[in-house]
């Protein structure tokens, strides 16, 4: 089982192709609490876990106990893996000083959203200051010369679908000679990941925006397959859990922790009628999250 945690409501992107904007959360913003962060530990604890992310539809350096819980993380869970993403806004020299601290003695990924290849495409597709995110990617990327870190960069340059073309997308090749040109500008060795990746419009919850399909993409779910469902845990910072990272409205809160044990909601009724759904053994509405989505897995 894999996990995801929404420790904050928070983002500071603006991005065009994020449905952050229209989303449940930012319209009901909040911090999760220990007592809902403590119990999603305690009942995760002693359960073997696949990869745990301390983010989920958020940008977690606006956490100010990201760290620490990222600690209690590491000390109260056995996991394969930690994985963190960030859009670099808040990755100052010292918010990257206490991720280095943290990730370099376990396996990670660390992912920066960077979806541009210059002034005009990043705030274009962002809406955040280019200057100040290249210094902080370029900040961590030397310090992964000094520590062990795995940093991904990731750029959504064109649309899976060409109903959701923008004017600032850019191709795989600008991307990747970008970054060639800052990793040679500035010296740096650990070469990261350089990710180009096509958007899409996360199930249609792209609300305001022009990038959304004008239709869901299939009437009825047989043969569909995601891994999300069964394989994820999705944890809003109210300690409800969501089907997917897609659901950024709210649809699918099939339980709490702060009232349900983990056993109970993954055995009870709620989990049961939408995995019956998604696997087409049940009737589901026309515009049934799945039945919108076009990139299935994230």
């Amino acid at each position: 089982m894999n996990i995801q945690i929404q420790t904050t409501s928070a983002c500071s992107g603006k991005c065009i192709i994020c449905p952050y904007g229209d989303s449940w959360h930012k319209k009901h913003p909040g911090r999760m609490t220990e007592a809902v962060f403590d119990r999603i530990l305690d009942q995760l604890s002693g359960r073997r876990l696949g990869k745990v992310c301390a983010y989920l539809e958020n940008e977690p350096l606006l956490d100010p106990d990201i760290f620490r819980r990222i600690r209690a993380i590491k000390e109260r869970l056995r996991f394969d893996s930690l994985e963190f993403s960030t859009n670099a806004l808040s990755l100052d020299a010292a918010a990257a000083a206490r991720l280095g601290e943290l990730f370099a003695d376990v396996k990670h990924e660390i992912w920066v959203s960077f979806h541009g290849v210059d002034k005009r495409t990043h705030q274009g597709v962002m809406g955040l200051d280019y200057e100040r995110c290249l210094e902080n990617v370029v900040g961590l990327l030397k310090l992964s010369d000094e520590l062990p870190l795995r940093v991904i960069i990731r750029g959504a340059g064109l649309p899976q679908h060409p109903d959701l073309t923008h004017d600032f997308t850019f191709t795989e090749q600008a991307y990747k000679a970008f970054w060639e040109e800052q990793l040679r500008r500035h010296g740096i060795r650990n070469r990261p990941g350089i990710n180009w990746i096509r958007y899409h419009d996360r199930a249609g919850t792209i609300r305001s925006r022009p990038i959304r399909l004008k239709a869901p993409v299939r009437t009825d779910l047989a043969g569909f397959s995601c891994p999300r469902p069964q394989g994820w845990l999705h944890f809003l910072y109210t300690g409800e859990l969501i089907l997917c990272c897609m659901d950024y409205h709210r649809e699918t809160v099939f339980g709490d922790i702060a009232r349900e044990d983990l056993d109970a909601i993954l055995a009870g009724p709620a989990f049961g009628a939408l995995l019956a759904r998604i696997a087409g053994r049940e009737a589901s509405p026309p515009d049934f999250i799945c039945k919108r989505c076009i990139s299935p897995g994230g």
